[in-house]
Formats: C-alpha cells, sequence, structure tokens
C-alpha cells in the first residue's frame, strides 16, 4: 500500500500543521474526532488523496535525501576543521 498522504489532528497549537500542510499537502481533522479521523483515513485508503501532496512528496527520493544529509555533514565538518576543534577522534585520549 503506497499512498503517501499525511494526515493529522490539529488542536490550539495547530498553526504551524496548517501552514505545514497548506497547499493541499494533506488532510487536517479536528482533535478528539474520531469519526473525522475514520473518514479522512477512510477517503485516502478509497484513493481520494490530496493531489499536491504526491507532487510534493515525490521530491523526497531517496536518493535526494540521502544527498540533503551529506551536504549538511560535509558543512558540519567544513566548519569543525576550520574552526581548528579536533574532531571526535582526535579528542578521545
Amino acid at each position: 500500500m503506497d499512498h503517501h498522504t499525511t494526515i493529522h489532528e490539529v488542536g490550539e497549537g495547530g498553526v504551524q500543521a496548517v501552514c505545514t500542510l497548506g497547499h493541499g499537502r494533506g488532510v487536517l481533522v479536528a482533535p478528539d474526532d474520531p469519526r473525522a479521523l475514520a473518514g479522512a483515513i477512510s477517503r485516502v485508503l478509497a484513493g481520494q488523496r490530496p493531489g499536491p501532496g504526491r507532487a510534493y512528496a515525490r521530491q523526497f527520493t531517496p536518493e535526494a535525501v540521502a544527498a540533503v544529509y551529506a551536504d549538511a555533514y560535509r558543512e558540519l565538518l567544513t566548519r569543525r576543521a576550520a574552526s581548528g576543534r579536533p574532531g571526535p577522534a582526535a579528542s578521545k585520549s
């Protein structure tokens, strides 16, 4: 089963979730409403998925995610080398 749709329950502190899931990238349901959650899950499983969410999710291939992590680690290693601080192996005695 490969649906790639996020279903979130959003409460009072849900401003960030609404911003993140805006533009049709997910399904929002009210908190403490099991019927709404069940309905959302049923619709997703029936194939009624938000279109923009699928397009957005396609960019997160394993290769793309690995490249982002590799770039982040390279940046951290470059900063550490520039700072003159020893790495983990050098600091163990």
